[in-house]
């Protein structure tokens, strides 16, 4: 504890016999003037008088200086003792009931500074255009509301309204500069502008607010940008610029630019890159071969498909028949299994699935197709061997389809609850269950959502109120609740978002 420099002064004799609690039988009865009590030399520096100075009036007006004079300074001299007294606000952690949020702040940590004055830097402060500690999405959604996120194999990634992105689950997907893995949502450090987040098996990439692009993580393919174990603190990738959507794959990325082409980089034995070559690792974005009018992009575990002019495109792995162009060979050049409009369409990590309504066809013929494994039910119809080609499931059009491993899930094109189908080993359908099926279960508990996300075993819905929620495996803690649960078949709210 600092003391300060006027501590040093001297004290008349009274003051400092009172200052220390000495009760001297002359003391109590004395006046420093008083005749018959004793005195220093009037020209003494006792801190009573005027140096040279003598007299009753000098010494009674030195005598109450330094007594106004130890006053303070016993009072300055006890913080730090942990007891709230007169002139303190607080004291070591006696606050006297204040709090943040008494204080006109969001609730936060409030601290005691070395002066025994508050210290609010822990207190959030809604409206200071950055989402801190104690601030969620309720009570500051300016800030703190989730825009856009991500889940991927072992963990999850979210934007905030402030441009911050946070990231939970195991750290070989996220790194976060060596943070361990984490069951709850903790902050990328050094990012403040992104928009949007693609998350990736080992690695994740955001989209910033000028359109361009930066990556972290695992980057044994060239997934951030160059070929490296780790990449940390994000890399830019500095061939693209006015990109407005990004996907990842398990070891690879793609990007929508402005003019309505892609590019994709990273592993491309597969035929992951689109333009007709497949090295094994491709560090530098290629532009993907004859599309134009994209509009939506998503990535499966290594193969990729957009909503371009003409219908659905899709290339790269195909040994399922995820790419849809009715074989098994993979394709290193997009295929276009849905031919007309697509008003929705996802992929998982081995199928995909899309909302066909052409004017042309009977009603009979529009709604749901989908095609690419379906050993456990994830295509909407009993497990059976793989489709092929696109097959017809179900009238009617969800607004948003989304694809993990082994299931798939839809957001509703009118207000209701998010339905799931397919795999439920570890509660990934969020019904409560973990028993697998190929007719829709109704997740529990959401049903105003408004974008979904599913990783390989895990989903996650943004709420209309900018909250978050997730289901499903979390042995990696990839849901982000806080617990160390191996699996959680219902949907919890990732701590503080």
């Amino acid at each position: 504890m600092a003391i300060h420099d006027t501590t040093r002064r001297r004290l008349g004799p009274r003051a400092v016999l009172l200052a220390l609690g000495l009760a001297l039988p002359w003391a109590a009865a004395c006046g420093e003037s008083a005749p018959n009590c004793p005195t220093l030399d009037a020209g003494s520096d006792d801190g009573g008088g005027v140096e040279g100075e003598g007299g009753a009036d000098a010494d009674a007006d030195g005598g109450a200086d330094a007594a106004a004079d130890a006053d303070s300074e016993v009072a300055a001299a006890v913080c730090g003792n942990g007891a709230l007294e007169p002139g303190e606000e607080c004291d070591l952690t006696a606050f006297g009931g204040a709090t943040c949020a008494s204080l006109g702040r969001t609730p936060g940590t409030l601290a005691c500074a070395d002066d025994c004055r508050y210290d609010t830097a822990g207190c959030a402060a809604c409206g200071d255009g950055r989402c801190e500690a104690g601030e969620t999405p309720l009570t500051c959604a300016a800030e703190c509301a989730v825009v856009d996120v991500s889940a991927a194999t072992v963990h999850t990634c979210a934007v905030l309204a402030d441009g911050s992105v946070r990231c939970w689950g195991a750290h070989a997907g996220h790194q976060l500069g060596g943070v361990g893995d984490v069951l709850r949502p903790v902050r990328v450090p050094g990012i403040d502008d992104a928009t949007k987040v693609a998350a990736g098996e080992g690695h994740t990439c955001v989209l910033h607010e000028d359109g361009t692009v930066s990556c972290w993580g695992r980057s044994g393919f060239g997934e951030c940008r160059s070929v490296a174990a780790r990449v940390w603190p994000p890399a830019v990738v500095t061939e693209l610029a006015g990109v407005t959507a990004l996907a990842a794959g398990a070891h690879h990325t793609c990007a929508v630019l402005g003019d309505g082409t892609a590019s994709c980089w990273g592993r491309s034995d597969f035929g992951n890159l689109g333009n007709g070559t497949h090295p094994a690792r491709a560090a530098m974005p290629q532009a993907v071969t004859g599309l134009g009018g994209v509009t939506t992009i998503a990535a499966g575990a290594q193969h990729t498909c957009v909503a371009a002019s003409g219908g659905v495109s899709c290339w790269g792995r195909n040994d399922v028949g995820q790419v849809g162009g009715n074989d098994r060979n993979w394709h290193d050049l997009p295929e276009r299994p849905v031919t007309g409009g697509a008003r929705a369409f996802g992929v998982g990590s081995y199928h995909g699935c899309a909302c066909i309504m052409m004017p042309a066809w009977p009603p009979s013929a529009q709604g749901l197709y989908c095609w690419g494994n379906n050993a456990y039910g994830q295509l909407g119809v009993a497990p059976s061997p793989d489709a092929l080609a696109p097959t017809h499931i179900a009238i009617g059009c969800p607004a948003a389809l989304e694809g993990g491993d082994t299931f798939t899930c839809s957001l509703p094109a009118a207000p209701g609850s998010v339905l799931c189908w397919g795999g439920n080993s570890f509660g990934q359908l969020g019904d409560g269950t973990q028993l697998s099926r190929y007719t829709t279960a109704e997740v529990l508990d959401v049903a105003d959502a408004v974008q979904l996300s599913a990783g390989a075993s895990h989903i996650c819905a943004r709420l209309l109120d900018g909250t978050l929620r997730c289901w499903g495996r979390n042995v990696e803690g990839q849901v982000g609740g806080g617990t160390s649960a191996r699996h959680l078949p219902y949907p919890v709210e990732p701590v503080g978002l």
